[in-house]
C-alpha cells in the first residue's frame, strides 16, 4: 500500500533557518500486490498491466513550456494508493529511502515496493530545494547547477531524514492506521547517489539508525565535509553498493 504526508517541519531543531515543508510516502506489505497508481489516480486490476507516475504531472505550469509528458516519462508501480494497512498488531522495521540529487520521492519504487514486499515500512521524501522541479527551475532560470544550492542540499538533506523519523515517531496521530506499523527499535537508511551520501551522513547524527544501504555513494571526502565520521568507523553496519560501469560515481 502507499502513503502521502505533506508537513511543514521549519520548527524542527534540526532543520536550518527559512521555511522547510517535508513531503513523503510510506509504502507497506497487503501481502498481495492487485493495484497500481498513477500521478492522477488510475486503478486497474493487476492482470490489466501496471499504471505509474506521468513525472509531468509533478512540474508546475510556469516550467511546463516545450514538455510534454513523453519527455519525462512515466514510472511504473505496483503500490496501492491509501490502501487499508494489516490490522493483526504487528510492527515492522522502517526503512528511509532517499532520492538522488534531482530526483522525487516515487523515482525507486522499484526497490522501495520491493523492500515493503518483503516486510518493511519505507518512508521516501522529497528533498524540497533538490527534487527534479527544482532541478528544471534552476536550469530555467541559470541555465546551470548552481554551487550554493548543491551545498544547501548536503545540509539539510540529512537533517530532512531525522525530520522525518521524528514526524514518523512522534507526530503521528493515535489513530493513525500507520503508527501501530511502526517499530522504531528497527530503523534502516537508504538511498542513491547523493541519497546514499544522506543516508551515510544521517546514520552518524541520528542514533535510531541501525543500518545504512548506500548504493552509489559520492566519495568519503564528500561525506566529510558533512561528518568527521570515516567510513571505516561508522558506528552503524553498512552495506555499500557501486555499479562497475557507473562513471559519474565510478567504484575507485
Amino acid at each position: 500500500g502507499e502513503w502521502h504526508i505533506t508537513a511543514d517541519v521549519s520548527d524542527h531543531p534540526e532543520v536550518h533557518e527559512g521555511p522547510r515543508a517535508l513531503e513523503s510516502g510510506a509504502t507497506w506489505d497487503l501481502g498481495t500486490l492487485q493495484l497500481a497508481i498513477g500521478g492522477t489516480l488510475v486503478v486497474r486490476d493487476r492482470g490489466e498491466g501496471k499504471v505509474g507516475y506521468v513525472l509531468y504531472d509533478r512540474v508546475p505550469a510556469d516550467l511546463r513550456e516545450g514538455l510534454t509528458p513523453d519527455d519525462l516519462g512515466t514510472l511504473t508501480t505496483q503500490a496501492v494508493r491509501d490502501a487499508p494497512p494489516r490490522q493483526d498488531g504487528v510492527a515492522f522495521p522502517v526503512v528511509v529511502f532517499s532520492h538522488g540529487k534531482g530526483g522525487l520521492r516515487e523515482q525507486s519504487n522499484y526497490f522501495t515496493v520491493y523492500l515493503a514486499s518483503h516486510g518493511y515500512v519505507v518512508a521516501s521524501p522529497d528533498h524540497q530545494g533538490d527534487t527534479t522541479v527544482d532541478l528544471l527551475r534552476e536550469l530555467v532560470e541559470s541555465g546551470d547547477l548552481q554551487e550554493d544550492t548543491v551545498l544547501e542540499a548536503m545540509a539539510n538533506r540529512p537533517d530532512d531524514v531525522v525530520a522525518l523519523l521524528d514526524l514518523l515517531q512522534d507526530t503521528l496521530a493515535e489513530d493513525d492506521p500507520l503508527r501501530p506499523l511502526l517499530d522504531f527499535e528497527r530503523v534502516g537508511c537508504t538511498g542513491h547517489s547523493f541519497g546514499a551520501f544522506t543516508s551515510l551522513v544521517a546514520a552518524t547524527i541520528d542514533t535510531r539508525i541501525d543500518a545504512v544501504v548506500a548504493q552509489t555513494p559520492t566519495s568519503q571526502e564528500v561525506v566529510q565535509l558533512q561528518s568527521t565520521v570515516l567510513m571505516e568507523q561508522m558506528p552503524r553496519p553498512v552495506l555499500v553498493q557501486s555499479a562497475g560501469l557507473d562513471r559519474t560515481l565510478p567504484e575507485d
